[in-house]
């Protein structure tokens, strides 16, 4: 008698095989978490419990159109030539969507010590880019060879099961089975929130109790986030008034007078992919891998205890231009109506300058283009260089070598038509897969992180060798400033060692060497860089003039935890109304954290209403409008 298998115990099996692939690749993470951060995560039966209800919701929608074929179709229909491929897809295809995707969550968990969260989300957008990054830094080739040996007698199961399916007794009751997961699947994929039941968790438990498909959907459908709804807040009178006297201005929105006349000096800044402090041996480094760096932080204006405010290129862009906090979710680049707002390229503007962006890569990547197009700036990016020009190119874009030529390129065109100029210049080399041009460097190229750095170093020093045989150079002030570091993990949501980036200014001609060690962060960047030509401006800015107040604070943030540091102190604003005194000691390791959850924050201690204040109303400036550009210079 001919073997026979009941749909519903099909499909029991299936969700069993999903839900043991889901607990072993946690059980990998867990693994992996504490041989690389040497922790055991605290609360993991409750993660792992957690997960489950995760692995269930994802499990609901993945094998939604196979629960729906065996309640719908007959038995008998199932062995069609029509619907058996329907079922076999049905059947395999989440198995392999599920494999896929945990796949490439491994190389993204080794790139950020996190699991697919909204950069992963991100990157999806941008196929060229991310396609040519993973193909030029993974075995891909053999990764999907080994998927097709470890599927194929997979898929040759499931048909065979599938041509001996039967049904006995009445409808409803040989499909209970079906009903029941049906119903196990849809109560938790209805119920279940990342933001709701992770968000008071720690870092370790929380990436731990993930489901790398639920928490991808999960970040796409929540990367705006309402600062009033999530975190405690005040009333916006409060938000106003304790934002005024933190800047101390009688408003936001006030007028800067340098009291000086302006320095008309051409600026070049140089903002460096995933440079962090640490790669320099100014900052303890044993490795010779950035001389040139290391030189000019010695012969330059060095600020060597600045802070990256988040931990990506758009991040570090916002902050450089808007000179605002690092506002919960997206970063203002990537949101909707964010043109023609007041920025760093809008005083030089009002000043006569030609204001350029200039970029290795296709500028459509993380809406870079429209961005600095809609807020007065030219865009130049690889999609308008000349061919003849691009020597070297990977998949972020050209060698750095040959975006410094373009720069002096475009720097001599502007000179020749006697115009000042501003160039904020985004590198891309210091960058997987970490591919530059043989023979510039004592690394082989594609051979790591510090390969790709000390090519990026070395570009810079031929870029400031060919510039000072131009006539501009006399007159041009060069910044090197990071975009973010290179990598921010951790056992702490914001490990502020790992935000601390090099900022230099640079041209003897202009400055005298000097070291600044005032605690800052990248909202500072424009109006200090402002206050040193003696710039006057009607300012929307948060940050501060270094040469003037020269307050001990920074902003850093993730994208869901933003947070205030002062010495020995940092205040950090999370979901669900949560905010978190963390005592630290010098080096900026916490000591002891008190956590409270308020709705309203107006009976908190004032550091913690006025940090809330600050990225309050930091939001409402840019979603009221009042951000726009409605004046220019007098």
């Amino acid at each position: 008698m001919e073997k026979t298998t009941k749909p519903d115990k099909y499909l029991a099996i299936i969700f069993a095989l999903y839900l043991g692939f889901c607990f072993l690749q946690r059980l990998i993470y867990a693994i992996w978490i504490f041989a690389s951060a040497k922790v055991i995560p605290e609360r993991i039966v409750l993660a792992l419990t957690k997960g489950i209800l995760f692995d269930l919701a994802a499990a609901f929608y993945l094998f939604l159109p196979l629960m729906a074929l065996l309640l719908l179709v007959p038995a008998k229909r199932m062995r069609s030539r029509y619907i058996f491929p329907l079922f076999l897809c049905a059947s395999f295809f989440p198995f392999f969507l599920v494999v896929f995707t945990a796949i490439g969550e491994l190389g993204f968990f080794n790139e950020f010590n996190a699991r697919f969260n909204f950069i992963a989300v991100d990157y999806l957008v941008y196929t060229h880019e991310v396609v040519r990054n993973v193909w030029e830094s993974y075995p891909i080739v053999w990764a999907f060879f080994g998927m097709f040996l470890v599927f194929s007698p997979f898929v040759m199961w499931l048909s065979r099961m599938i041509k001996t399916f039967s049904y006995d007794g009445p409808w409803l009751t040989a499909r209970r089975s079906v009903l029941l997961l049906f119903t196990a699947g849809l109560v938790p994929a209805m119920a279940v929130s990342e933001q709701k039941l992770l968000a008071h968790d720690s870092y370790w438990p929380r990436e731990l109790g993930k489901n790398t498909l639920f928490a991808m959907f999960s970040a796409y459908h929540n990367n705006a986030i309402s600062f009033e709804e999530f975190y405690t807040s005040v009333d916006s009178p409060t938000a106003e008034r304790l934002t005024t006297q933190w800047l101390r201005e009688p408003s936001i929105i006030r007028k800067v007078d340098s009291g000086t006349p302006p320095r008309k000096w051409n600026v070049v800044v140089v903002i460096i992919e995933s440079f962090s402090a640490r790669f320099m041996q100014t900052y303890g480094n044993k490795k010779p891998i950035t001389p040139n760096m290391d030189r000019l932080a010695g012969e330059g204006l060095f600020f060597s205890n600045l802070y990256a405010t988040g931990t990506r290129t758009v991040r570090g862009l916002e902050a450089l231009m808007l000179s605002i906090p690092p506002t919960p979710g997206q970063s203002i680049l990537r949101r909707p109506d964010s043109d023609g707002l007041f920025n760093l390229g809008t005083v030089f503007s009002g000043q006569g300058y030609r204001t350029q962006f200039i970029y290795g890569g296709y500028a459509l990547f993380d809406n870079m283009k429209q961005w600095f197009s809609g807020n007065g700036f030219e865009v130049h990016d690889r999609g308008t260089f000349d061919s003849a020009d691009v020597h070297f190119a990977n998949a972020w874009g050209v060698c750095d070598e040959d975006l410094f030529d373009q720069v002096i390129k475009n720097a001599d065109q502007m000179h020749t038509a006697r115009e000042p100029f501003f160039q904020a210049v985004l590198t891309t080399s210091n960058h997987r897969p970490y591919t530059y041009p043989e023979g510039r460097i004592d690394i082989p190229s594609k051979s790591g992180r510090e390969g790709a750095v000390k090519y990026t170093d070395y570009a810079i020093g031929r870029f400031l060798k060919m510039s000072e045989a131009k006539p501009w150079f006399k007159n041009t002030l060069f910044i090197f400033v990071a975009d973010h570091n290179a990598a921010v993990a951790g056992g702490t949501d914001i490990p502020i060692a790992d935000y601390l980036i090099p900022v230099i200014f640079y041209n003897p001609n202009l400055i005298q060497p000097q070291k600044m060690d005032t605690l800052a962060s990248q909202i500072d960047f424009a109006p200090t860089l402002l206050g040193l030509l003696g710039f006057s401006y009607e300012s929307k800015f948060y940050g501060q003039d270094l040469f003037k107040k020269q307050d001990q604070r920074a902003f850093l943030g993730t994208y869901q935890k933003v947070a205030y540091y002062t010495p020995g102190k940092m205040i950090v604003l999370a979901p669900g109304y949560t905010v978190e005194t963390q005592t630290l000691d010098e080096n900026g390791k916490i000591l002891n954290t008190k956590t409270v959850k308020a709705r309203h924050g107006h009976s908190l201690p004032p550091d913690a209403q006025e940090t809330i204040s600050l990225y309050q109303s930091a939001g409402e400036l840019f979603n009221s409008g009042r951000a726009k550009a409605v004046s220019r210079i007098q």
